[in-house]
């Protein structure tokens, strides 16, 4: 649908229609821009994440296996695991 042509001067109608095009083509490049920051902000984020959890456990499987059937349980140690990343 188009806009009802303005009543009145053909020109100031035109400047009005000038500034709002230059006003949201403007507003579209600056979020534009902020999709491209975040979204290297995130690639970022991912890739420190990643990281993060790549790092290696120091466990010791000697005592994990002396454990196996006293205390903890396999869930009690994987929660106490999950306290020591925290």
């Amino acid at each position: 649908m188009r806009p009802r042509k303005p009543e009145g001067d053909n020109s100031s109608a035109n400047e009005n229609w000038r500034q709002l095009c230059t006003s949201l083509l403007a507003e579209r490049d600056r979020l534009l821009g902020r999709v491209s920051r975040v979204t290297e902000e995130n690639k970022l984020l991912k890739k420190s994440l990643g990281t993060l959890l790549r790092e290696e456990l120091p466990i010791n499987k000697m005592e994990l296996l002396s454990q196996f059937g006293s205390e903890p349980s396999l869930p009690e140690l994987i929660a106490e695991l999950e306290k020591a990343m925290e």
